[in-house]
């Protein structure tokens, strides 16, 4: 009988393990925030360019009487009711609406790995909620641009010359573009951007994201009864997002479809990016478990271990390192492990 022949494993590595590649870990990294900075100046190129075809973008206007009978009245032209808000200041402006909706979730991440102490589920974390930012205002930012629509405050904003209106021929109607505006050119052009609204979408996308990142870790929605604290902590961002929303359309800075859409909008992709980052949304076995790196040249293979708990259980450590399905009592167990072929 021959010997078999054993492998050459270094003494210091348990049983069943690979010696841990981190370069898939750090190529991927470095692809997930380049990517996420070139995208975030591609948004900024959009958001500075003109209005698409602002000039053909018509504001109607009917003769209005101001005073006495119909035929004693002196007549002016006046714009549908609905552009005629006045011009209030945003209860949130844009920049501390954007400083909210990353950085609160960005400290809800690290206040997890003060006790996790996770590297990759870091990265996964705060790169969640950056791709959830920067996706949502490119997609807000296009549609904004090529669609946008006038503001309830465009009126007071635009501070049209009525004697630049032309008559529709054969009507009794006359109509005004964005030529005829005297306003301040910045806040016209913001004035014309009020579909979707930014505020209600960013803010549903970053608490969308974070609700669904306490969701995993607390476990609110799982095969047990949940406390009220945690499920209040769990719909908190939703909340605030909520209160954001509402805040636009009582400042008179969007109309109602503007917010519903935005917030549409801002839910889908919270659900989609918090799914590109962890391996399920509301499965509660997993959806804490953060994917693995994707495999960035033929030469590396990754391996996602899962070990699924039941209730009364606890699988050992050699187990789990060699892979096998453990039950650990209804938290879900993984290990990652980036091999060389």
């Amino acid at each position: 009988m021959g010997v078999e022949k054993e492998h050459n494993t270094p003494a210091h590595i348990p049983r069943g393990t690979a010696p841990v590649n981190f370069s898939p870990h750090l190529r991927t990294i470095l692809v997930d925030y380049s990517s996420i900075l070139i995208l975030a100046l591609v948004t900024v190129g959009i958001w500075t360019a003109p209005v698409y075809y602002a000039d053909n973008r018509l504001v109607p206007l009917w003769l209005s009487a101001s005073s006495g009978s119909f035929h004693n009245s002196k007549y002016f032209l006046r714009p549908p009711i609905e552009m005629e808000y006045p011009w209030r200041q945003e209860p949130l402006p844009s920049w501390s609406c954007g400083f909210v909706v990353v950085c609160v979730p960005l400290m809800v991440v690290v206040a997890f790995q003060i006790r996790t102490r996770n590297l990759w589920e870091f990265h996964t974390g705060i790169v969640g909620v950056l791709k959830a930012a920067v996706a949502n205002t490119f997609v807000v930012m296009i549609l904004k641009q090529f669609i946008g629509g006038f503001r309830p405050n465009f009126i007071e904003v635009c501070q049209p010359d009525m004697s630049l209106a032309f008559k529709e021929i054969g009507k009794e109607r006359y109509w005004l573009n964005v030529t005829a505006c005297t306003g301040v050119p910045y806040e016209i052009k913001k004035a014309m951007q009020t579909f979707p609204s930014g505020h209600a979408a960013n803010s549903f996308a970053g608490a969308t994201f974070i609700s669904l990142y306490l969701n995993a870790k607390l476990k609110v929605f799982a095969d047990h009864a949940s406390s009220m604290s945690a499920l209040l902590v769990t719909i908190a961002p939703l909340i605030g997002a909520t209160l954001v929303s509402g805040s636009m359309y009582i400042s008179y800075q969007h109309h109602a479809v503007d917010i519903v859409f935005g917030i549409i909008i801002g839910l889908s992709l919270g659900i989609l990016t918090y799914r590109s980052r962890y391996t399920a949304v509301f499965d509660f076995r997993y959806n804490h478990i953060p994917l693995p790196p994707h495999a960035l040249n033929a030469g590396i293979s990754n391996t996602l271990l899962y070990a699924t708990k039941a209730v009364e259980s606890r699988g050992s450590e050699e187990d789990i390192a060699n892979g096998d399905d453990v039950p650990v009592g209804g938290v879900v167990v993984q290990e990652w492990r980036g091999e060389q072929k």
